[in-house]
């Protein structure tokens, strides 16, 4: 049974946690704190690129030191076949008396093993730490290894009338400083962001991660069926150092050889957005945020893809202009709601 002192503890391997998120795919993002009469002996999370893990990583360093400790995990140890050993084995070599573990691996090679693995060995393990945000963390993870399709958020940015442009095709400003940089934040804990090839044609974005004191390669995901994407464009010119990827259906123009050799990946789909996921969730991708435009938000709300909302509202306004995605019939609920400036922001989730 879990107590006070082990919430506290777990709170603490939390954040560690949400600090990988965006950067450890396809690995979910772990965090580990090793406790010691009463001290925090050493933390960690899943390291970049999703390994080494959380406990592999600060177990390595502790050495001899964690022996008798009490080890506060996010998610069951691993305990799949992996090299040089599964975190499980790794904590039990370590000589921890106990294991404080927020929530189960959904991944069928451990799913309850791991746990087993500790337990076998003699060390006490304590379940359901903070399960609710552990799971909610790592939401992305859990989508993959259920559905085979990563966790999708639509961003939308619309004036107070409700407007995503002030035309099709045009390229305008709409949200403010503040909410602009909370955007990049947002960005910043994905692994990958989409927009479709409408929004490439009219705003020729970058799409990255612009934030003075985070960096961060967040995969730049285009979908288009008929891989119209330039090879002059941003996106395509910048592919060697910062990741594109382009989901597509059809190369009419012969353009494939040419935008693989300036280093962008070719997903080949059916042409739907389902099954552009299926292929991001094949490559790896947990955490999935859609930015535009219109048509492509129909998309993913028509084909029921949708697990978040986040919408940024402005208080310009203009006269004409494209409208943004209709996403009332989803049925979801606000579960946040706050000011960015002069601008609003709100969060919506499948309502309960």
């Amino acid at each position: 049974m879990s107590n006070q002192q082990d919430e506290y503890y777990m709170q603490r391997a939390l954040e560690l946690a949400r600090e990988g998120l965006g950067r450890v795919w396809p690995n979910p993002s772990v965090g580990c704190v090793i406790v010691k009469g009463g001290l925090v002996i050493g933390e960690a999370r899943t390291q970049d690129g999703g390994r080494p893990h959380a406990e592999e990583f600060i177990l390595a360093q502790l050495g001899e030191k964690a022996r008798g400790a009490t080890a506060y995990v996010t998610l069951e140890p691993c305990n799949h076949d992996r090299d040089p050993k599964p975190c499980s084995q790794n904590l039990t070599d370590a000589g921890v008396s106990r294991v404080a573990v927020a929530c189960l691996d959904p991944d069928p090679r451990t799913a309850g093993e791991g746990i087993a693995r500790l337990k076998a060995a003699g060390i006490e393990v304590v379940t359901d730490v903070r399960e609710r945000e552990a799971m909610e963390l790592n939401r992305g993870f859990f989508k993959l290894q259920r559905y085979g399709i990563p966790f999708v958020t639509l961003k939308q940015a619309v004036s107070a009338d409700g407007m995503v442009s002030s035309g099709p095709g045009q390229r305008t400003q709409i949200s403010g400083a503040q909410a602009h940089k909370y955007l990049h934040l947002l960005r910043s804990t994905f692994d990958a962001v989409g927009v479709g090839i409408g929004t490439v044609l009219a705003d020729d974005p970058l799409l990255t991660v612009r934030l003075e004191d985070r960096s961060h390669e967040i995969v730049r995901v285009v979908f288009d069926s008929k891989l119209r994407i330039p090879v002059e464009s941003k996106l395509v010119q910048t592919a060697g150092h910062d990741p594109v990827w382009v989901c597509y259906q059809d190369d009419p123009e012969g353009r494939a050889k040419a935008l693989e050799d300036l280093g962008v990946k070719l997903l080949h789909t059916s042409g739907s957005v389902q099954s552009g996921l299926q292929a991001l969730g094949r490559a790896g991708i947990t955490r999935l945020m859609i930015e535009g435009g219109p048509k492509l938000h129909d998309a993913f709300i028509r084909e029921g893809l949708v697990d978040e909302m986040q919408v940024l509202y402005s208080s310009k306004t203009f006269a004409q202009g494209l409208r943004g995605a209709d996403f009332t019939a989803l049925g979801f609920e606000t579960v946040e709601c706050r000011e960015l400036g002069q601008d609003l922001l709100e969060i919506l989730r499948p309502a309960a």
